[in-house]
């Protein structure tokens, strides 16, 4: 088993959305409405979004031993948005079903992701956009 160098943790963001691309059934619910960092308030045919994943790395932290990086502290973010909460809460459990776990790269690496917090969220002008928030460390 290859464990991921700490020099790919910064495209491990690019092989996670290729899994949650992958899942069928929660692309269903959110579709091509996956950004990085930010969302924009209206899709590429100028339609309100109504359900959106917003991910971005909170945390890399390389380890050192005498000046060589032997391994780093990640974790990744995700911001699982939706007009409906019950349907806020079934994309993150998908989110979380397709991440958490032992996973391999295209490079051949292994890598482990697990949720370590969540949270939940209203926002909005009528309080109608929901939120669940999912952080996982990536090892």
């Amino acid at each position: 088993m290859s464990i991921i160098p700490a020099f790919s943790k910064f495209s491990i963001t690019k092989d996670l959305l290729l899994l949650i691309n992958a899942n069928v059934e929660l692309i269903g619910l959110v579709g091509e409405n996956i950004y990085p960092i930010v969302a924009p308030e209206k899709d590429s045919n100028g339609n309100d979004i109504n359900e959106c994943i917003i991910y971005y790395r909170e945390k890399l932290i390389p380890q050192y031993v005498q000046n060589t990086v032997v391994s780093s502290d990640l974790k990744i973010t995700y911001v699982v948005i939706s007009k409906n909460y019950s349907t806020s809460i079934t994309m993150a459990e998908l989110l979380n079903d397709t991440i958490e776990g032992l996973h391999q790269n295209s490079d051949g690496y292994n890598y482990r992701c697990r949720l370590v917090d969540s949270d939940e969220n209203v926002t909005g002008q009528k309080s109608d956009i929901y939120m669940q928030i999912l952080t996982f460390e990536i090892k």
